[in-house]
């Protein structure tokens, strides 16, 4: 067989060749090193070892009544008596947060004004400027210093 066999690897390996098919990809697999180490490099790779059987696990027979014990004791906690104190602390985080949000915005937009000019261009000012960016005597004149007559003619 002249021509490499590594298209025919997946119906090798799931035995969906005919024996004559299988016999002239093992007399191939003989003599063509390339192959052969294809073929060896899939079916290390398709072909791994079984994994390891995992451990039998055995179920816990009082786990109901543990998790019912937890919840009543959760129920039955006294609570803290002074949860406004800590209601309260929790509504000044969040009044300073707020403070310090609007500030840091409020500075941003501040500097963000004075960093960037402010440019007041009228229309007149941008009809010329783009007359003289796309005049078409400029362009034409660009264009015949870039390309000159003897290059430009030839085909």
């Amino acid at each position: 067989m002249g021509k490499h066999v590594k298209q025919n690897y997946l119906d090798w390996a799931e035995g969906r060749l005919s024996p004559a098919q299988r016999g002239k990809i093992a007399g191939h697999l003989k003599h063509c090193r390339e192959c052969q180490t294809y073929f060896q490099r899939l079916d290390n790779l398709f072909k791994a070892p079984p994994a390891a059987p995992l451990p039998e696990l055995e179920s816990d027979p009082f786990l109901p009544q543990r998790i019912k014990a937890l919840a009543s004791q959760a129920r039955e906690k006294p609570t803290d008596p002074s949860p406004g104190r800590l209601a309260l602390l929790s509504g000044w985080q969040m009044v300073f947060s707020a403070a310090l949000l609007f500030l840091a915005i409020s500075l941003g937009v501040f500097l963000g004004k004075g960093l960037s000019p402010v440019y007041q261009v009228s229309d007149e000012e941008i009809v010329q400027y783009y007359s003289e960016v796309f005049a078409p005597e400029e362009v034409d004149a660009y264009w015949q210093n870039l390309v000159p007559e003897d290059e430009g003619r030839q085909q």
